[in-house]
């Protein structure tokens, strides 16, 4: 057997291993937000090819392997107890689990590949991806599970011929030679100039071309039953595997993701929130209740957190309260959302009835936003809306609320849009009563708005003197407010990260800011603005939450990133302090109102819109989870072809319904204890499917004996009906440029004779040559032994040689 073709067999098919390995652990490593893993497997993977298989410089042997493997298990178990006990995270146990496998692949790469090793790295991928289908549900699963199941076809058919060799010929996986021998061998040739004495017999074998060499056309058509079934099955096990939630794999292991806001508010964090490019969620604005998108000049601010209390007594730092933090000290009044009817009001004075649809990415905290003024757009959510009338803010979501395995959606209405822009204005509630009626414990409230900046003295005297500058009274409250704003977002103070270190360790970090710095982010104005609102007794609070501004053209939403996030200043007056203004056009009956203000310096940057990039990417990793991962319903559209769309979307729903009931029953458990009703539909779905792969595989079994001529074009002809000997078939080929060809009627030894005939007549005698060669073809054929040793190989070269010769003259 040709010892070399072997080699290059085995090293194709340790080629393929290699990089489904590779592929493999990167779609772990997209699930668990780890590198690690891959890049052990990839230079493993690298060192193994090089040096075990295509140098044979080393391998690891019996003591070495078990030694592998016991360490790999250790370091496995090690990092699962790790991460279950003294640092509890469900990703480090998944990534623990995923270790339990992928190091054992390590060992097995660096050993001498034989029909035993590639078995067990077979087992070892297949369990890697069941653990990659566990912790995925983003494109680049689906991306890479097309090429690793066309690269698992591929290896199935090198297996199995290698297999075939290996019955054949067992000695082909003799052992490699030891290093010692492999350097001495190379020393006695390069240094001492000598090549090694030859064996004096030489018994080399040849394969017939049947079992070495098949037609490629027809092994990859045989192989598109097999790629189908294999599609099938990874999707409907993709849909059914029992994801874990969401939130549990919020980061990797050893990785620090500042993603979410926190809840209390300090410059140092809020840096580091700024400069994370993680996405968030997404949402989508659409107008009223149709599917048309509400465009907006301006990024719109969606609201999650507000903040009323600065350098709270929680914490302590050598007996002090800590300075340049905010907290939320008020106790929140839960209720439903409202209704519409309760806000239609609104809708008289201009504002635009917007439908936001949010869908938060399961990296994101259980944190709800809102765009007030908010009401209840429908009567079910698939998460419960407990919102906060007076601070207009959502509570968390626990997490036996979050949908597992999908991410969170909801949707809600707002009134807080007019003319394409967010209105700035909304009414206020400051009880949590319906009457809105003002109690001692409001009053208290409200009164903590105006305080906790009282011992800023160089603060206050700072804005004392601008007010004095520009002239504005301090009994104009809003003409004092849009002063504080427009001096800090249009004066001396610029917008950066970078933060420096304080010039005056004695002052606040907000009066640094103000009187020595000038430089900081969104919270460092929106604090000073704040301090100093309250130093001119109007009641104001911070509310932080997102402002996007990448917007995706085809899936008509924002993209919503970390970096995104925005810390801004609501202040509160009474109607007659609004009046007169230009919010005088949306004020309505009530008597107090929240009015924005953002008094970040940042100009066009901060107050404009641009498209996403790479948008294609991220819609259509969209669209992969509302109809694949989640199942989403499909939407029809107002078009001729609505009831066929409602048709399908009806059948669709129904499927979904079917296997969601499945999927629900196998994460619970109650499928096996008979809980869950079988499910016929799905069931003649399957059963449909199989009869319809087994009828292509029958018709192509069938197709030689209907068509033969397109048989043999596709490649599937009967192996009986075609000539799968070399030299044979380039011995017809040569006949066949004169005209000589042989019908399906006519045997080898007739069809030899007569084309002897033929070219006797021609003055070209080559009987002997064509009929030596027909001999070897029926021995190769219907012989016991198809097999030739090296003297007839050469004497089929001669033959040849003569048959080529002869129709060479006769051109």
């Amino acid at each position: 057997m040709d010892r070399e073709a072997v080699k290059r067999l085995r090293r194709n098919l340790t080629l393929h291993f290699a990089v489904i390995a590779g592929l493999t652990a990167m779609l772990v490593a997209s699930g668990t937000h780890s590198l690690f893993l891959p890049l052990l497997i990839i230079t493993v993977c690298i060192v193994a090819f090089v040096f075990v298989d295509l140098l044979e410089w080393f391998h690891l042997g019996l003591l070495g392997s078990c030694l592998g493997m016991t360490t790999a298990t250790g370091i496995a178990v090690a990092s699962y107890i790790y991460s279950t006990f003294i640092v509890p995270s469900e990703s480090g146990q998944l990534m623990a689990v995923a270790g339990l496998l992928v190091y054992p692949e390590a060992v097995l790469f660096l050993q001498r590949k034989n029909q035993r090793v590639y078995e067990q790295l077979a087992v070892f991928l297949l369990l890697e991806m069941v653990v990659a289908a566990l912790v995925n549900d983003n494109l680049l699963f689906g991306l890479l599970l097309t090429p690793i199941l066309l690269l698992w076809v591929s290896a199935l058919y090198q297996f199995s011929r290698y297999s075939t060799l290996v019955s054949i010929d067992p000695s082909i996986e003799t052992p490699m030679p030891k290093l010692a021998e492999v350097l001495y061998q190379r020393f006695v040739r390069a240094v001492m100039r000598r090549t090694p004495p030859r064996p004096l017999a030489t018994l080399r074998m040849y394969v017939d071309n049947q079992v070495f060499s098949r037609q490629r056309n027809r092994s990859w058509l045989h192989a598109i039953p097999l790629g189908i079934g294999a599609l099938a099955f990874a999707a409907l096990f993709f849909f059914l595997t029992p994801r874990t939630s969401p939130g549990s794999l919020r980061t990797g292991l050893g990785e620090d993701r500042a993603v979410g806001l926190p809840d209390r508010l300090t410059f140092g964090n809020v840096g580091r929130i700024l400069q994370n490019r993680t996405e968030v969620m997404q949402v989508k604005l659409l107008r009223g209740r149709s599917d048309q998108p509400y465009e907006v000049t301006t990024p719109p601010y969606l609201r999650a957190r507000v903040f009323d209390t600065y350098g709270g007594f929680s914490r302590f730092r050598q007996g002090q309260a800590s300075r340049g933090e905010w907290s939320f000290r008020s106790a929140p009044h839960l209720r439903r959302l409202p209704r519409q009817d309760d806000l239609a009001s609104l809708g008289d004075r201009g504002r635009e009835l917007v439908r936001l649809e949010f869908r938060l990415k399961s990296i994101a905290n259980r944190q709800l936003y809102s765009a007030p003024p908010n009401f209840q757009f429908s009567r079910e959510s698939p998460v419960p809306l407990r919102y906060d009338p007076v601070h207009m803010v959502f509570q968390y979501l626990d997490e036996t609320e979050v949908p597992p395995g999908k991410s969170v959606r909801y949707t809600i209405g707002s009134y807080g849009f007019g003319r394409g822009e967010q209105v700035p204005v909304t009414p206020a509630r400051l009880t949590a009563r319906d009457d809105n009626q003002i109690d001692a414990n409001d009053f208290e409230h409200i009164m903590r708005l105006t305080r906790g900046f009282s011992t800023m003295y160089r603060l206050d005297q700072y804005r004392r003197q601008l007010l004095l500058n520009a002239r504005v009274p301090e009994d104009d409250l809003v003409g004092v407010a849009e002063l504080l704003e427009r001096h800090l977002a249009q004066g001396e103070f610029t917008y950066t990260l970078d933060l420096p270190p304080p010039a005056d360790a004695d002052l606040d970090p907000i009066e640094d800011f103000v009187i020595n710095q000038k430089k900081g982010h969104c919270q460092f104005f929106a604090s000073a603005m704040v301090a100093m609102l309250r130093q001119s007794g109007i009641p104001s609070r911070i509310v932080v939450g997102y402002r996007p501004r990448e917007f995706n053209e085809l899936g008509k939403y924002f993209t919503v990133r970390q970096s995104d996030a925005h810390a801004w200043v609501e202040a509160l007056f009474r109607r007659e302090d609004l009046q007169g203004t230009p919010y005088e056009r949306w004020l309505t009956d009530a008597d107090f109102y929240w009015v924005r203000f953002d008094p970040t310096a940042g100009g066009e940057a901060l107050n404009s819109i641009q498209a996403q990039e790479a948008q294609a990417y991220d819609y259509a990793e969209q669209l992969w989870n509302d109809y694949v991962v989640e199942g989403n319903r499909l939407s029809a559209t107002s078009s001729i072809y609505d009831p066929v769309a409602q048709d399908g979307a009806g059948a669709y729903a129904q499927l979904m319904a079917i296997l969601d009931q499945l999927k629900e029953g196998i994460r619970t458990g109650q499928i096996w204890s008979g809980q869950v009703e079988f499910a016929w539909p799905l069931a003649m779905l399957v059963f449909a499917c199989g009869t319809c792969l087994l009828l292509a595989w029958q018709v192509l079994r069938w197709l030689p004996r209907w068509a033969p001529r397109l048989a043999r074009r596709l490649g599937v002809a009967h192996t009986a009906g075609t000539i799968q000997q070399r030299f044979y078939r380039q011995c017809l080929q040569l006949l066949g440029r004169l005209g000589l060809r042989r019908r399906h009627s006519e045997t080898p030894e007739e069809f030899v004779r007569m084309a002897s005939a033929v070219l006797a007549t021609q003055g070209k005698p080559v009987s002997e040559p064509l009929q030596r060669l027909t001999d070897y073809y029926y021995r190769l054929r219907f012989g016991d032994a198809p097999l030739l040793e090296p003297n007839a190989m050469q004497d089929i070269q001669n033959c040849m040689q003569a048959v080529e010769q002869a129709v060479a003259d006769r051109r």
